[in-house]
């Protein structure tokens, strides 16, 4: 799950009244339950990015929203992870 780090809180969107923003590219992916099913883990992150075994070239990472839009995009730090500074936040299914 990769959570939106960036809120927008202007004009019309007011979503800091609503969400709280997600961890930052700094922060490492973590293992994450529900509590509805906690036999289920997934990983909770916004440096993840995500591959498939059958095409090990395309690798995808997520910004979401505001995201997209700020300086700092998280697509900056998904180029490190992507160049192997940090192969461990790849997603595999």
């Amino acid at each position: 799950m990769v959570p939106k780090q960036n809120l927008p809180n202007y004009s019309e969107f007011y979503e800091a009244r609503h969400f709280t923003p997600g961890p930052d590219a700094g922060t490492p992916t973590e293992m994450r339950t529900l509590r509805s099913h906690p036999e289920y883990a997934f990983p909770f992150g916004a440096k993840l990015l995500f591959s498939c075994v059958e095409m090990p070239d395309f690798t995808f990472g997520v910004e979401i929203c505001e995201d997209v839009w700020v300086a700092d995009t998280p697509v900056c730090h998904h180029g490190k992870i992507r160049c192997g500074a940090d192969r461990k936040s790849v997603v595999q299914r």
